[in-house]
């Protein structure tokens, strides 16, 4: 196997979500309020899910947000990559760190 093949293969198996579940999500800015966002989920591993969502923000490769699962649980994630597909439309991944 060439060495490209190696480094585009995915470290963990991706489950796709049948029920193209929202997931909400917030950062918090230099003044400490959080920007919250919600997405759409693509696909899910035991590391972490790719979303797509609509917003105004510049994350960043290793920016930490934090992904509200419950009212109570709010796990924190470190962005993998953000792309802009369209104007305020973008493709997010995250790893989870737990």
């Amino acid at each position: 196997m060439a060495k490209a093949e190696k480094d585009d293969r995915r470290a963990h198996l991706r489950y796709r979500d049948p029920e193209s579940k929202v997931v909400s999500f917030y950062r918090y800015t230099e003044d400490g309020k959080r920007d919250r966002y919600l997405g759409l989920i693509i696909n899910e591993s035991y590391g972490g899910m790719a979303l797509v969502f609509v917003g105004s923000v510049s994350l960043v490769k290793g920016d930490t947000v934090y992904w509200e699962e419950a009212d109570q649980i709010h796990t924190p994630c470190k962005v993998a990559y953000c792309r802009k597909l369209d104007a305020d439309v973008y493709s997010l991944g995250l790893s989870l760190e737990v």
